[in-house]
C-alpha cells in the first residue's frame, strides 16, 4: 500500500497582489491531511508560506507559480490608501522582473 503524501492538490490563483516595497504576493491553496487549506506565498521571502513546511510543499508551490507566470494569465494588482484594488495604472509592478522570476522559481530545488 502506497503512503499519500500529507499535502496535495496545490492550487495557486491568478490574482497576485504587488505591495509598495516591490514584493509579489500569491494566494495559494493545497489540502493538509484531506482538510483544505490557503496560504499566501511571499516571493522573495525566506519562509515565503510564512511556516516552515516540507521542502516538497515549497517546490510544489513554486513550480504552480511559475506555470501561472508563463500562461500570462496572472492579474497584478495593488491597493490604493483607501483600500480599493487597482488592476491597471500600476506603480510596483515590473513586469519586466517576471522572466527572472520564473527562472528562480523553476531553479529551485
Amino acid at each position: 500500500m502506497v503512503k499519500q503524501s500529507k499535502y496535495q492538490d496545490f492550487r495557486v490563483y491568478n490574482t497576485v497582489y504587488v505591495s509598495s516595497t516591490g514584493h509579489y504576493s500569491f494566494r495559494v491553496s493545497f489540502t493538509e491531511n484531506g482538510k483544505k487549506t490557503g496560504r499566501d506565498y511571499d516571493y522573495g521571502l525566506y519562509y515565503p508560506l510564512r511556516r516552515n513546511y516540507p521542502r516538497y510543499v515549497t517546490s510544489a508551490v513554486e513550480l504552480e507559480i511559475a506555470k501561472l507566470l508563463k500562461s500570462g494569465e496572472a492579474k497584478f494588482y495593488e491597493v490604493d490608501r483607501d483600500g480599493n484594488r487597482r488592476y491597471e495604472g500600476l506603480r510596483y509592478h515590473m513586469p519586466e522582473l517576471i522572466p527572472s522570476m520564473i527562472k528562480s522559481l523553476e531553479q529551485k530545488p
